[in-house]
């Protein structure tokens, strides 16, 4: 993460798990398309964990940045596909709705035994965004 001041307006939220990407989130079978047991248990453990860092405050109202780090079990993954899961995940919880990032800085890492996302979510002052 970089230098970001973490105070009444921001969370910070880490998850050990290896981040699923938008091309995995979705099976089909007999006729439809439904979400794969992979993309749902990333997105009830991103959601379980934004439900505990935000300590019972409301979702966030306004403008936000939001932090990724992607740490990868291995070099394959991009990293573009996690994004729309990650932020999707935290709709509801952290903030109402992802139209509210005016901001997003994701950055990529492997580390073979410790897969891991962390995010750091900061509400804005709404004169300051563009």
């Amino acid at each position: 993460m970089t230098s970001t001041v973490f105070g009444p307006d921001s969370v910070r939220i880490v998850v050990p798990v290896q981040a699923v990407a938008t091309n995995q989130t979705y099976r089909t079978g007999r006729g439809r398309f439904f979400k794969s047991p992979e993309a749902e248990a990333y997105r009830t453990r991103l959601q379980l964990a934004a439900r505990q860092a935000m300590k019972g405050r409301q979702p966030f109202d306004g403008p936000v940045v939001v932090e990724i780090d992607f740490v990868f079990g291995s070099n394959r993954p991009d990293v573009d596909g996690p994004i729309k899961p990650t932020l999707d995940a935290l709709e509801g919880h952290v903030y109402a709705n992802d139209r509210q990032v005016r901001a997003l800085h994701v950055y990529r890492y492997v580390e073979k035994n410790t897969p891991c996302v962390r995010i750091a979510v900061t509400k804005i002052n709404e004169e300051a965004s563009p």
